[in-house]
């Protein structure tokens, strides 16, 4: 296992920190009986291959040697192997929601740029890094170029490493079943591999409802196609588990957009105006059901995602205020959900607020203390969304 680590000249490739000599050592010490030594080692390669969310030069090196540690059966935590495979090959994953990973933009945007110039790029790097304070960094567009060549790079290795990967969906650990199957539901390009297995895991009644709920999603974001999962879906959506039932209204939004039947959108609804909690996850997704439900319905359903996101943003405002003091920090999920799309670039007449923004701004007429006590009040929040950040003339904007 790992015989060829030493192969590659990893002092002459970079990682977020210059060269990316200490990578082979990493690597290894991910196959460690030590859980507190595989911990470090991954949280370091965390920090180094996939520094916040960027891929660097070493990032694609890493991949094969990382797919060798996944498929060993003798090696622990197999499944946070996994998880660090489709992270190298996707980046922050909330930003493909609803949307597939980008990866006719990314050659686009690489044109002719290959191997050779990326080598070139890291030798500057490295140079720089040595003497960082005294050094001009590289140019923005070069390094523009040589981080989409990196992505590109990494997620088309993690690709073409996908027959190995589903064999991994062949097993009995349901937590690396999970892993693989969200590892498959990026590449739409090996559909025609990964779709039909998928979906032998979510038809599995054999199987647990959360994994096959996985398996399901994982089809459907890998297929972009109802007709494909058609059936399956008819069934699962009248199915008795909560998770089965929400999975195949996800699955329809995602491969049907407007054509999404009703059912599939109450299901969404439902769930979309639950609160939600930072523990409803299940296996590898790491998205709430009703953050996910309501961008769903904000791609097939404009109308109902709006109410949707009025009863979601009466309710944190409901929740935060019954917490205490409404400081700012307490107004920020409020404003996030009312604003998805961010900050708005000028002034918006209160009529042409959405109908969650002036649930917003209503609240806050209702309770000027929120606007008060300076940094700690959310004065700046208002001001930032161009809404008035005085009391009296916040209630003369409302109407009130």
């Amino acid at each position: 296992m790992l015989e060829t680590l030493d192969d590659v000249p990893w002092d002459k490739l970079t990682h977020a920190y210059g060269a990316a000599a200490d990578v082979p050592v990493l690597i290894r010490l991910l196959a460690s009986a030590d859980t507190e030594t595989r911990d470090q080692a991954r949280y370091e390669l965390y920090g180094n291959i996939f520094h916040q969310g960027t891929r660097f030069e070493a990032s694609a090196y890493a991949v094969p040697f990382l797919v060798e540690l996944a498929l060993e059966p003798t090696v622990p935590d197999r499944a946070e192997i996994v998880g660090l495979l489709t992270d190298l090959a996707v980046g922050h994953q909330y930003e493909y929601m609803v949307s597939p990973f980008p990866v006719e933009e990314l050659r686009s945007a690489v044109g002719g740029f290959g191997a050779a110039w990326r080598a070139e790029v890291s030798a500057r790097y490295v140079w720089w890094v040595q003497d960082i304070e005294h050094r001009e960094p590289p140019h923005e567009v070069e390094r523009t170029i040589a981080t989409s060549l990196d992505e590109l790079r990494v997620y088309e290795d993690v690709r073409d490493a996908v027959p190995q990967l589903i064999t991994l969906l062949d097993g009995a650990d349901d937590e690396l079943v999970g892993a693989a199957a969200h590892a498959l539901a990026w590449f739409p390009e090996q559909a025609v591999l990964t779709v039909p297995v998928l979906t032998a895991v979510a038809a599995d009644e054999a199987q647990g409802p959360g994994l096959r709920a996985t398996a399901l999603l994982a089809a459907g974001m890998a297929g972009r196609d109802s007709r494909l999962l058609s059936d399956l879906l008819a069934r699962l959506i009248h199915d008795s588990d909560e998770d089965l039932r929400w999975a195949a209204a996800g699955t329809w939004a995602l491969t049907a957009g407007s054509d999404t039947p009703d059912a599939a959108k109450a299901v969404l609804r439902m769930l979309g105006e639950s609160a939600g909690n930072d523990e409803d996850y299940w296996l590898a997704w790491r998205w709430n059901r009703a953050d996910w439900s309501l961008a769903l319905l904000d791609a097939v359903d404009e109308e109902m995602a709006a109410q949707v996101r009025r009863v979601r943003v009466a309710a944190a405002l409901e929740e935060r205020w019954n917490e205490g003091a409404m400081w700012h920090n307490r107004l920020v999920d409020p404003f996030n959900l009312a604003y998805p799309d961010g900050e708005p670039d000028g002034p918006v007449p209160f009529a042409e607020l959405t109908s969650a923004q002036r649930c917003l701004v209503e609240f806050l007429v209702a309770h000027p203390e929120a606007l008060e006590g300076g940094h700690r009040g959310g004065g700046h929040l208002l001001r930032w969304h161009c809404l008035p950040d005085e009391h009296p003339v916040l209630a003369a904007f409302a109407g009130s």
